[in-house]
């Protein structure tokens, strides 16, 4: 999905609760293309309580986005 403001931790695991695949945990972007170095935002949120467990943050050049998964992985 493609959207313009990060979604809330309450939202993202209420979303994931409706889906049929069951799963503990739900792991969520959030692109900030607005200045350079862009920012990638990644949040796991654990879906039973909507408990944000975790975030990493990482910039990276607009005209080379594949700098920006190893930093996350």
């Amino acid at each position: 999905m493609l959207g313009g403001l990060p979604w809330p931790d309450e939202d993202v695991a209420s979303f994931a609760r409706r889906e049929w695949v069951k799963s503990d945990y739900v792991a969520v972007t959030h692109l900030k293309p607005i200045t350079s170095p862009w920012t990638v935002e990644l949040r796991l949120i654990r879906r039973i309580d909507a408990r944000c467990l975790a975030t990493l943050t990482t910039t990276f050049p607009p005209d080379q986005p594949e700098q920006a998964p190893p930093d996350l992985v």
